[in-house]
């Protein structure tokens, strides 16, 4: 994040390997929205990275209308701890 944070242009369009814990607490959703003509949600959850006091938000993907409620989505919040290439 430091190299982020001091020049931004430098580490654009790079892969990075992410490794962090979900705040499934400060999860968010982008309402209005629309896959395969389904009206829906993408969800947007911070990631907390390790040793560092900051987050990343990740779009984990878009889920129905129907299950936007904070307690249908719980369905969807298997894996705290997580790496994915990004």
């Amino acid at each position: 994040l430091t190299e982020l944070q001091q020049d931004p242009q430098s580490v654009q369009h790079r892969k990075v390997l992410l490794s962090g814990t979900y705040d499934f607490s400060h999860e968010m959703i982008l309402r209005n929205r629309r896959y395969a003509g389904i009206p829906g949600v993408f969800v947007i959850t911070p990631l907390i990275l390790p040793k560092s006091q900051g987050a990343i938000l990740v779009n984990r993907g878009f889920i129905p209308a129907r299950d936007q409620a904070p307690e249908k989505r719980k369905i969807f919040q298997k894996e705290k701890e997580v790496t994915f290439v990004g």
